[in-house]
This record gives structure tokens, C-alpha cells and sequence, in this order.
């Protein structure tokens, strides 16, 4: 085992010192390209004393094809450094991959019963996160029902002041729409939390949804004003109602909601615990294993 271990690391070793030398190559060369570069420039624009360079545009084709040998050295020199590259993740991650399978051939061939223990307790583990998970989905799925629904009665309550005469039938819907999201926020609410958090769950649900006076009874109400002389006393009457009607509905669901929100905070309470627990049980396994396999190692070079 310590055998195979060390020839595996010998390998990438020499697969490494090989990718080294060949970038060590590149930088050399491409310090030598720009070099070059700059005495073909040099050469291309003369200033001062260049100009007395003999025969300058025959040294410039030669720098030039000079340069261009340099330039297909150093592409394939880059091919080179490329691909002796990617062989050398390929054999790194298959000689992880052969270290990874030793050590647990190692750690299964030779458990111990600690190790034992700690692998029994992954199941529930695993279960109750899960439990948690779906639970608070389900609470947030709800709260956002009812968040939504609660948003409706204020929209039904800003329209109302501005509704006359046969127009109210505007709010008397976002009213009701509103209610239909209230309830099914609540009425969806999961009974695992109604189960666990029973005496804070007695009065969620428990809302009276009145109905608020539509147009028929707004046109009825104009009728009376007109007969008795109370021109918009009535209609403001019914306004007023409704407004009331609004408050209450909403006041009671809000309510219920910050029952809701603290039922929420608690299980991501327990959540993260139970996330934390499992971290926790990972960091013991693997400690365990690594003691197994150490104590294997150990035995192995004694002998």
C-alpha cells in the first residue's frame, strides 16, 4: 500500500517537473521573440547610427524569417506545454481516483464498530433534514399565499374612497380574490406543523370573511337618500362599512400570519441545527477513517 502510494506520487511528480521545464522553455523563448521584435524594429526604422548598417534590408528579412522559425517554435511549444498539460490532469485524477479507491477498500476492509455507529446514524439524519426541508417549503409556500392575499385587501381598501355609485364592484372583487388567497394560504398550511406546534396553530384558519356591500345595495342606499332627503349619507355609510369590514379581516390575518413567521424562524431554527449536526457527523467519519487507515498504514510498514 505505502508501495503504491509513493510510485503513483513518483509519477505525477515527473509528469509535473516535465510541465515545468517546458513553461521554463516558453518564457525563455518568448523573451528571446520580443527581443527580436524589437531589432526588427529597430532595423525597419533606423535612427542615428542604424543607418550605416551594411546591407540593413537583406538583416531585415533575415530577422524577419528568424522570427517567424521562433514564432512556429513557440506555438508548438504552447501545443506541447497544452497537451502534456491535460495528460497530466488525466493521470492526476485517475491517480486520485486509484488513491481514493485504496483508502476505502482500507477503511471497509478494516472498520471498526465506532465507524459503525457513525454510518447508522446517516439515515435519520439524512430523513429528518429532509422532513425539515419540505416542512419549511411548505410553511413558506403558505405564508406567501396569505402575504399575497393580504396585499389584495389593501389594494380593495385604497380603491374604495375613489369608488362611487355602481363602480364599487372593483373592490367587492379584489376583496374577494383576496380572501380566496387568505384561505387557501391557511387551509394549506402542513399539518406536521399544526401537529408539532399545536396550541399556536389552534386559531390559525379562524377568520370571518364578511362580504362587502356591493353595488345593488349602494344603489338601493341612493334610493333611500333620495327619498328621505339624506343625499350620500347612506352610501357613505356603506363605505364606511366596508372599510371597517376590510380592517377587521385584515387585522385578524395579520395576526395569524406573525404566528405563521414564528412558526417559520423555528423550524430554520431546527433546520440548521440538524445541518449542523450533519456536518459534524461527517468531520467524526472521516476522522475515524482516517485514523483506520493510518493504523493500517502503520501495521503495514512494522511488518
Amino acid at each position: 500500500m505505502e508501495r503504491q502510494q509513493a510510485n503513483l506520487q513518483c509519477c505525477t511528480g515527473q509528469d509535473s517537473s516535465r510541465l515545468c521545464e517546458l513553461r521554463s522553455r516558453l518564457g525563455r523563448v518568448d523573451q528571446k521573440y520580443q527581443h527580436l521584435c524589437r531589432r526588427i524594429h529597430r532595423n525597419e526604422n533606423p535612427r542615428f547610427l542604424h543607418y550605416f548598417v551594411c546591407n540593413r534590408a537583406a538583416k531585415v528579412e533575415r530577422l524577419k524569417l528568424e522570427s517567424r522559425d521562433l514564432e512556429k517554435f513557440q506555438k508548438d511549444l504552447v501545443d506541447s506545454i497544452t497537451a502534456e498539460g491535460a495528460a497530466l490532469h488525466q493521470r492526476s485524477a485517475e491517480l486520485e481516483e486509484r488513491l481514493r479507491a485504496l483508502f476505502a477498500r482500507i477503511v471497509r476492509e478494516q472498520s471498526t464498530e465506532a465507524r459503525q455507529n457513525l454510518l447508522a446514524e446517516f439515515p435519520f439524519l439524512n430523513a429528518s433534514l429532509q422532513f425539515e426541508r419540505d416542512l419549511l417549503q411548505n410553511i413558506r409556500s403558505s405564508i406567501a399565499l396569505v402575504e399575497q392575499g393580504l396585499g389584495r385587501l389593501q389594494d380593495a381598501k385604497r380603491f374604495l374612497p375613489s369608488a362611487q355609485g355602481l363602480n364599487d364592484q372593483t373592490a367587492h372583487d379584489m376583496a374577494a380574490e383576496a380572501y380566496h388567497l387568505i384561505r387557501r394560504g391557511f387551509s394549506s398550511f402542513p399539518k406536521e406543523a399544526r401537529i408539532r406546534y399545536e396550541q399556536l396553530c389552534a386559531s390559525i384558519g379562524s377568520v370571518v370573511f364578511p362580504r362587502l356591500e356591493g353595488t345593488d345595495d349602494c344603489r338601493e342606499a341612493c334610493v333611500l337618500d333620495s327619498i328621505f332627503g339624506t343625499i350620500g349619507n347612506a352610501c357613505n355609510d356603506k363605505l364606511q362599512g366596508n372599510m371597517r369590514v376590510i380592517d377587521e379581516c385584515a387585522s385578524t390575518s395579520s395576526r395569524q400570519l406573525d404566528l405563521m413567521r414564528y412558526i417559520e424562524a423555528d423550524v430554520t431554527v431546527i433546520l440548521h441545527s440538524l445541518v449542523d449536526d450533519a456536518a459534524s457527523l461527517c468531520s467524526r467519519l472521516q476522522a475515524e477513517e482516517r485514523n483506520i487507515f493510518n493504523d493500517a498504514r502503520h501495521r503495514v510498514m512494522q511488518e
